[in-house]
């Protein structure tokens, strides 16, 4: 049977904890767009769409969906959005959550029915 020792070997120390250093970036969106309802599509994001598409095929439903999504995302990076999904394209109805707040307390179940709500991604 093998011994075990009980005691630390001559001339060990523990070691020292190390210290570490983490940075976070705190990113703060930047004010949300005035806009509401339907929302037109601005340069950027349509060569971004284009740039998107420019290789491979995409459905007409799909690179609205696309669209629209990066529109959200341009005009209302980081915040609070509720919105309606349309033929014509995503209807902006309240932004921040002050207003889509408001409108779930003052909307009834048949006007919110269908209402998406989401925080659009940064920008």
């Amino acid at each position: 049977m093998a011994e075990r020792r009980t005691t630390a070997k001559k001339g060990w120390r523990p070691r020292k904890p190390k210290t570490r250093k983490a940075t976070i970036e705190v990113l703060v969106p930047p004010p949300p767009s005035p806009l509401r309802g339907l929302l037109p599509t601005p340069p950027e994001v349509e060569e971004m769409v284009e740039s998107c598409f420019k290789d491979r095929p995409a459905s007409p439903a799909y690179r609205l969906h696309t669209t629209e999504t990066m529109k959200l995302q341009y005009y209302f990076s980081g915040h609070e959005v509720a919105y309606r999904e349309t033929p014509q394209g995503h209807e902006v109805l309240a932004v921040g959550s002050t207003e889509v707040r408001r409108l779930i307390r003052k909307g009834s179940e048949e006007e919110l029915h269908g209402v998406i709500f989401a925080v659009a991604d940064l920008w």
